[in-house]
């Protein structure tokens, strides 16, 4: 008996051992995935307001994921964390779009839905962040849909809100509104992604009419922003109040709110924050204090943040200050090599979607997976169909016959409606677009016109030369008499007055009210800028505007430049395709 005990024993602790091992094993395996996720966590926490140090922790994150198992599936989310730090901080790294799309090239979307998705957000994010627009947009949609279909209500949001961001960018504002609010019915209420769709939207509305309701309701919404995770949101609302304070040439407010944004910066490390505030602060020393020296000093502090970080898009909208400030100071070679610069920045940053094409993608992705649904009914509908027909073959055959003609009436309701909605779309595409084949035919029609008057014009003048030229053969002796009269008639012809008076009524013949509509968009345009307007509209080349009025192109681009700040049009917007739609 005491012999059988210590076998027991022996057995007892021997089973001990192995689970004691057992749990160590287990132990060792947890504890990278658990580092894992606490470090992402943390990244969740400063990846806005600690840049370096959240790049730090993303190179942990890639080391654990290289020698972890689940390799595949952690790599994925180590490219979320970091295009979600690059696009917080306005630091672009050219090879992550590569390695992003090499990663969704391995992921099997069936098996790892949620990863692929993941990875669809990730690559919108980025390629927005480096200006490709219309590539981000069919990313992001895409995400939100992938998302949809796994009903993560917080990645959908997320998704949504950088729909939202891109429609702002490429100045599709009522798109992005509808995307914001969207985005904001799935964010759980007070978390930081409600908190920076909230501050996209009072952003967006200080854009409308009632700006002074959207400021007031922007300056209460930043004082609420209270936690850890919202210092970088404070900051960002505190730089849009002033630069819209700087708009309405309040300057007391637009200087208190930067150096309330100045004063929080100095506990964060976000380069996108700083190159701003630089760019803010200069544009206030060159608009109020004309002091351009200072503005140049803080001006060239945004441009190196911009290069080094490869900030293309924020480097675009610097080059186009500064040589607006060295325009100024008279240092017109300069200005000229900056606009130059800035032209080129903003001819490879330009979108490519237009409202309709976003629209109609959004139409298509919506109908297919209305298309989609509609089938998983219909498959429903029959299943459930022919368990029906079973029980009513033993009880209720009536009833089944009722149910029936009820679901095949819901059915065909649901057919119909679609149907509808499909026709009516491509009616509204079809109509926009004989409008825009119609306006194209006038326009080509008014600029023959437009050539035409210019022709006649200068044919007279021609014919008045040719027919003294004629008498002067024939009247030899009164060769000086004609010479003056020719030299009168040229030089009446060099840009006269009268000639820009008969310029003029020439021209609103044929583009009625052209000059009036201009004035309304901003009334202290000069003669000089309505000139170059109108030789603008008739498609005229710089080089022949310059040809035209004397002068360099150089000093035609500039003047080019001057009228698209007047008459406030963005980056994006076309001077040529502005006064085509005069």
């Amino acid at each position: 008996m005491k012999k059988l005990t210590t076998q027991s024993l022996h057995f007892v602790l021997k089973i001990v051992f192995i689970l004691i091992l057992h749990s160590i094993h287990v132990s060792l395996v947890a504890t990278p995935l658990q580092k894992f996720n606490s470090i992402s966590e943390k990244i969740d926490e400063i990846h806005f307001s600690q840049g370096e140090q959240s790049r730090k922790l993303i190179n942990e994150l890639y080391k654990i994921a290289q020698t972890s198992p689940d390799s595949t599936l952690l790599l994925s989310q180590c490219l979320y964390k970091e295009a979600m730090v690059s696009y917080a901080q306005g630091t672009i790294d050219t090879t992550l779009t590569r390695r992003i799309k090499k990663q969704i090239k391995l992921i099997d979307k069936n098996k790892y839905p949620f990863e692929n998705a993941l990875l669809l957000y990730s690559l919108g994010a980025d390629l927005s962040a480096n200006g490709d627009y219309s590539d981000a947009f069919t990313a992001s949609l895409e995400a939100v849909k992938q998302f949809k279909e796994l009903d993560d209500s917080t990645f959908i949001a997320k998704s949504l809100n950088t729909l939202g961001t891109i429609c702002s960018h490429i100045s599709l504002f009522g798109m992005s509104k509808d995307y914001y609010e969207e985005a904001l019915s799935w964010a759980t209420s007070k978390d930081y992604e409600y908190n920076k769709i909230k501050l996209n939207i009072y952003r967006l509305n200080l854009l409308d009419d009632d700006r002074d309701s959207a400021i007031a309701s922007l300056s209460d919404y930043i004082s609420s922003l209270n936690t850890k995770y919202d210092l970088g949101l404070k900051i960002t609302g505190y730089l849009n109040l002033g630069s819209f304070y700087l708009k309405k040439g309040d300057q007391e407010k637009s200087y208190h709110y930067w150096k309330i944004a100045e004063n929080l910066i100095q506990n964060v490390d976000n380069p996108r924050l700083n190159s701003v505030l630089y760019q803010n602060m200069g544009v206030y020393y060159l608009l109020f204090d004309k002091d351009y020296e200072k503005a140049l000093e803080y001006f060239t502090l945004s441009k190196q943040i911009s290069e080094r970080n490869n900030n293309l898009i924020h480097l675009a909208s610097i080059y186009d200050i500064i040589s607006q400030t060295y325009e100024l100071t008279g240092n017109i070679d300069s200005a000229y090599v900056y606009l130059v610069e800035h032209q080129l920045l903003s001819q490879k940053l330009a979108a490519s979607p237009k409202a309709i094409e976003a629209y109609q993608a959004y139409v298509s992705t919506f109908l297919e997976a209305s298309k989609n649904e509609l089938t998983i009914a219909e498959q429903q509908i029959k299943i459930s169909n022919r368990q029906l027909i079973t029980v009513v073959m033993i009880a209720v055959t009536l009833v089944l016959l009722a149910l029936l003609l009820l679901q095949q009436k819901r059915l065909k309701e649901n057919e119909n409606r679609e149907l509808t909605k499909q026709l009516d779309h491509e009616k509204k595409i079809k109509e926009l677009q004989k409008k825009s084949q119609d306006e194209v035919i006038e326009a080509k029609s008014r600029e023959i016109a437009s050539y035409s008057l210019l022709l006649s014009n200068k044919n007279s003048i021609l014919k008045e030369i040719l027919n003294i030229n004629t008498q002067l053969a024939k009247n030899k002796k009164d060769t000086e008499e004609y010479t003056k009269k020719i030299n009168t008639i040229i030089k009446n012809n060099f840009q006269s007055e009268t000639e820009w008076s008969d310029f003029k009524i020439h021209f609103e013949k044929v583009h009625p009210s052209f000059f009036d509509k201009l004035k309304q968009h901003r009334a202290d345009l000069t003669e000089n800028n309505l000139r170059i307007c109108a030789y603008y509209r008739l498609g005229m080349s710089t080089k022949q505007i310059a040809q035209i009025l004397h002068i360099t192109p150089a000093s035609v681009s500039i003047h080019r430049h001057r009228i698209k700040k007047k008459l406030g049009l963005g980056e994006e917007d076309g001077l040529d395709d502005f006064l085509r739609n005069i």
